[in-house]
């Protein structure tokens, strides 16, 4: 017959994670690192439980994607790296601009004949679109969850970027993201 054992929680008052050794079996958590250990029963700090956190992750801004030299009202379809699956909090241009995200190559493909101002079409995989009339942040609120949805999911964000000024211009476009999937 199996057995199962069921978790629970106590504040140990100053005994140091560390050098902690409990009962094998034994979960411990330590806050100063966020890691959750188990007791092997004879290893001083315990044995980190990988592959999971504490469950808090932090924000952070993908590298900063580049469409140079762009002609008024010319589109560049450009990659930047994010994550499989995120989060996405905001948007920032540096330029008047139309963006797109997208879930893969092929969804902004399928859109890049789509006017200005009309809708996408249902299920098209636009995660967002954002207008900038003149160098901004949108925020999405609440935030959106975005993935990449090719067959072998990667880290890639497919954008497309479009002048939406008068001149031929260089584009610099951000995603405030949080990491949601691992790999």
């Amino acid at each position: 017959m199996a057995t199962t054992f069921k978790a629970f929680t106590s504040k140990m008052g100053g005994a140091n994670p560390a050098e902690y050794i409990g009962r094998t079996g034994e979960l411990f958590w330590d806050p100063a690192s966020g890691s959750l250990r188990l007791s092997d029963g004879s290893t001083p700090g315990g044995i980190a439980i990988t592959g999971i956190s504490n469950g808090f992750q932090a924000r952070n801004n993908t590298p900063t994607v580049t469409a140079t030299d762009l002609a008024a009202n010319a589109t560049a379809n450009l990659d930047i790296t994010a994550h499989k699956g995120y989060a996405l909090y905001s948007i920032t241009a540096d330029k008047p601009c139309w963006v797109r995200l997208y879930n893969s190559n092929a969804s902004r493909t399928a859109d890049q004949n789509r006017p200005f101002g009309s809708g996408p079409t249902p299920n098209s995989g636009l995660i967002a679109e954002a207008v900038f009339i003149s160098a901004g942040t949108i925020n999405f609120t609440p935030g959106l969850f975005a993935y990449n949805n090719e067959s072998t999911p990667t880290t890639t964000a497919p954008i497309a970027v479009t002048n939406t000024g008068s001149t031929d211009q260089t584009i610099e476009v951000n995603l405030t993201v949080l990491k949601l999937e691992q790999g």
